[in-house]
């Protein structure tokens, strides 16, 4: 049945892969709206800050080293009575040095910490992909924007190819009416008639025209392609494509990107919930010093010392523990409004996907009547004129039945072209958009 249909309509998408002098291809035109996105710029700007972010809290992980120099000066210190210690001896002693100076290097390292800094790491990736699935998300939007205004343009063009076909043909009875008209053979309302149908058509043909400039005007906007007049359709964007089975599509809604962004979500906030209940840990870490100081550990002496300090920190806070536990119950909420989001959207995109599967479904079988009664109104059409000139059949059978048929070609682009937008929109809602795959 696909192969019947793409033979019926292999003349009607003539104008598709037409290059014209200011027409682009589809490439072109996703690449150049993906480079005139100003939304795309910002978010590319947040991915980089992401970035930097996990690149901050990796930096955790390293040793804190710090060094200092200090030089203090006391205009007193306290001295020792001799007399004390033994009657024989006499004077005092000053028990330290008025200056003193140290130059110190200290490194502090985080031994345990209940996993804080792993949680953080993976919160700033999570951040990070969700900010990068961000930027592929508008992308795509650029791209199925620009392929629905495409569709769109085609069809317009098709719409008036069509009308152009019917008006040659009235033109063609116009010709033959005003012969008879000059002959008598004719009430001068059959040329008035057929006259008026030729001048709707030309109305119905401006108006399209005028929707199709409105189309262009919006490719241009997105595009910044100012000599933008069409979009070249590649021949797989333009295929009829087989219906895609609901239990399959159904499987790979999960790799659907707003679904993703929901799932990212609901890991980033289980991810800060872990990273609270860790507060409640005590954070062990040892220390280091190296010191160059003089008098140094001598306090009575008069030269420089070098020697080294070492040990281990626990720290356990005690105050803040109704602050912690107010912040975990909230991530718990956090948790479960992101898991029931989840839940949301899977529920909406099933719905969704379901619904487009019957409307293709409804769109594939009225495409094939919609053929079907297409190549009848060409036999009628023919059957008519013919009966026509042998004056069997008036001017008016001839307007109704031409009217007919070219309707009837209309319909029937008009129903490809809505099946085709729709079929590459539930590819893009599992994530299989054709410039993937191109």
């Amino acid at each position: 049945m696909k192969k019947k249909l793409l033979t019926v309509f292999c003349l009607v998408l003539a104008t598709v892969g037409r290059i014209t002098a200011h027409s682009y291809t589809l490439e072109e035109c996703f690449t150049a709206g993906i480079t005139n996105d100003y939304q795309l710029d910002i978010l590319e700007n947040a991915t980089d800050k992401q970035r930097l972010a996990k690149k901050t809290a990796l930096f955790s992980f390293t040793p804190e080293i710090t060094t200092s120099g200090t030089f203090n000066y006391a205009s007193d210190v306290p001295e020792l009575d001799l007399t004390e210690i033994n009657p024989l001896f006499s004077g005092t002693i000053p028990l330290g040095k008025k200056q003193n100076s140290d130059i110190a290097v200290s490194v502090t390292e985080v031994i345990f910490s209940g996993l804080a800094r792993e949680y953080t790491v993976r919160l700033a990736q999570k951040s990070l992909d969700a900010a990068r699935l961000k930027e592929e998300q508008r992308q795509d939007t650029v791209r199925e924007t620009i392929l629905q205004l495409a569709y769109s343009s085609t069809l317009s063009e098709l719409g008036i190819e069509s009308l152009n076909a019917g008006i040659e043909r009235l033109k063609l009875d116009l010709t033959r009416i005003q012969s008879f008209y000059e002959r008598g053979l004719v009430p001068e309302y059959d040329l008035l008639d057929i006259r008026s149908k030729v001048q709707e058509q030309e109305m119905k043909k401006k108006s399209l025209s005028s929707g199709q400039k409105n189309i262009l005007t919006q490719l241009r906007a997105i595009t910044g392609l100012d000599d933008i007049t069409g979009v070249q359709l590649p021949q797989q964007y333009t295929d009829l494509f087989p219906e895609i089975p609901v239990s399959t599509a159904e499987n790979k809604i999960s790799e659907n990107k707003d679904l993703q962004t929901r799932l990212l979500a609901q890991d980033s906030a289980e991810l800060i919930q872990n990273r609270d209940r860790a507060a409640f840990l005590p954070v062990i870490a040892g220390s280091g010093t190296f010191h160059y100081a003089n008098p140094g550990l001598n306090y009575m002496g008069d030269s420089w010392q070098s020697y080294y300090s070492a040990g281990i920190v626990v720290h356990f806070d005690l105050w803040s523990r109704g602050q912690k536990l107010s912040a975990v119950e909230t991530d718990k909420l956090s948790v479960l409004q992101a898991g029931k989001a989840v839940e949301d959207i899977r529920r909406s995109l099933l719905q969704e996907l379901q619904q487009d599967q019957e409307t293709l479904k409804s769109f594939n079988e009225q495409l094939v009547f919609a053929s079907s009664l297409l190549e009848m109104k060409k036999k009628q059409y023919t059957l008519v004129y013919d009966l026509w000139e042998k004056g069997q059949k008036s001017t008016v059978d001839v307007l109704t039945a031409e009217a007919e048929l070219t309707a009837a070609d209309i319909r029937v682009k008009n129903y490809r072209i809505q099946y085709l937008s729709l079929y590459h929109r539930v590819l893009l809602l599992l994530n299989e958009p054709l410039w993937r795959k191109e």
